[in-house]
């Protein structure tokens, strides 16, 4: 399903482009992710994602940047790690 919107707040979503090297399941789990972040209203964390996903569509293959980015994201919305399955198949992206 690439090519398709990512969660439902504009601030936040970013469409995951046809050339990203993500599969579905990480696909699903960005979309329960971004839910999670839009609903906790925080506006750090929210960014932390938007920046993430951009990382994510980018060409550039640099999973030590986006490690920093989804670490920094799980610090400043530890509740995040309740999403275990979602959070385990994002972490999958840096295991070389």
């Amino acid at each position: 399903m690439k090519g398709s919107a990512i969660g439902s707040n504009n601030n936040i979503t970013k469409v995951i482009s046809s050339n990203s090297p993500i599969n579905d399941d990480i696909e699903s789990a960005l979309v329960t992710i971004s839910d999670f972040v839009e609903k906790s209203e925080n506006k750090a964390a929210q960014l932390l994602l938007k920046e993430f996903k951009e990382k994510l569509n980018s060409r550039e293959e640099n999973k030590s940047r986006l490690q920093q980015y989804w670490d920094a994201l799980k610090a400043t919305l530890p509740d995040i790690a309740k999403l275990t399955d979602a959070c385990a198949k994002i972490s999958s992206l840096f295991i070389l």
